[in-house]
């Protein structure tokens, strides 16, 4: 059977393929739809995500799209040996933009769905262990290239710099700690996405809220993901990154705890983490991984001095971080 006959005997419906904003979609003849792997959600209960955006919808946000259930009930189909499943997209009018409001908004909405089916998959607590070992495992790849006697260019740039990017891992990793034992955190968990940022809710989803890329967290994850894309991929200045962080908190304002969160994870060098996971995980063009490196260690002070100010700005209650507070000086 071709494709679009087994999606007609799973689905019910007679799809066809449409092209829009240079890519392929299906459509019935009234509505957009969007056949995704299963392997490409981040939560792992498509069943939850059902739940979630159909509540989303119920609740006014327009721009969310739901899982269409196959003929017998399922939310995830098996097509040519692989499981997918299928989102219907809205047809959006006037698109939201991710913005400090719209992601507040979107929070509040996911928050009080959350207090209607709880879950079990908040577990902030949990970060200081998962940061440790991602840090512990690429020590061991650092102390590994001590030991060449050839090393490529990449190896090079990050024996150089990893001392420094692991003790920024290490500060993160105590500031959080610190901040969990002395500080409350009240914020109740949210659905937030596994990578926020201004083009979430863009073309690539025609401009709507798609369930493959939540996860259950903190309201801090989402903030901090849009702050680090912002800097490092757009280079936006840091007054709009805190126009960004009031809008927000205008209309869901964060605890001192909260802000806390933001600022440890920002403090905690993920980029630089995940491309040297990627390169030694052989998943990774090495040039490419030294392209970002690079650009990486050309935002380093600028980064150092948004951390500074944040915490200067935002939680001025919570202890320093001594080394970053000198960066205002500077």
């Amino acid at each position: 059977m071709t494709l679009f006959d087994q999606l007609f005997h799973t689905y019910g419906m007679s799809l066809q393929p449409v092209t829009l904003y240079g890519r392929q979609w299906l459509t019935n003849g009234e509505q957009i739809f969007y056949l995704k792997p299963q392997s490409a959600f981040y939560h792992p209960d498509i069943k939850e995500l059902h739940a979630y955006s159909s509540q989303l919808i119920y609740l006014g946000d327009r721009q969310t799209a739901g899982i269409v259930p196959t003929q017998k009930g399922d939310y995830v189909s098996k097509i040519d040996q692989q499981h997918y499943v299928l989102l219907a997209l809205p047809a959006i009018e006037r698109p939201e933009r991710p913005d400090g409001i719209s992601l507040a908004l979107f929070h509040n909405r996911g928050r009080s769905i959350l207090n209607q089916m709880p879950s079990s998959y908040y577990l902030f607590h949990g970060w200081r262990d998962f940061w440790s070992k991602r840090v512990d495992d690429l020590s061991i790849h650092w102390n590994e290239i001590e030991q060449k006697r050839e090393r490529s260019e990449y190896d090079e740039v990050f024996l150089r710099v990893f001392p420094y990017f692991v003790g920024r891992a290490e500060n993160a990793i105590q500031y959080l700690t610190d901040l969990i034992m002395d500080e409350p955190v009240p914020e109740q968990p949210v659905i937030c996405h596994h990578r926020f940022n201004e083009f979430s809710w863009g073309s690539e989803t025609l401009f709507a809220k798609t369930p493959d890329q939540w996860v259950i967290d903190h309201p801090s994850r989402d903030l901090t993901e849009w702050i680090r894309f912002a800097v490092y991929n757009n280079q936006r200045p840091v007054s709009e990154v805190y126009d960004f962080i009031d809008d927000y908190q205008g209309k869901n304002e964060l605890s001192t705890g909260g802000l806390g969160l933001v600022f440890a994870r920002l403090l905690f060098p993920i980029v630089f983490i995940e491309n040297g996971e990627a390169v030694f995980d052989g998943a990774a063009d090495t040039e490419m991984a030294l392209h970002r490196l690079n650009r990486l260690l050309e935002r380093v002070d600028e980064e150092e001095r948004l951390l500074a100010s944040f915490g200067k700005r935002y939680i001025k209650s919570l202890p320093r971080v001594d080394w970053l507070a000198h960066k205002l000086k500077s």
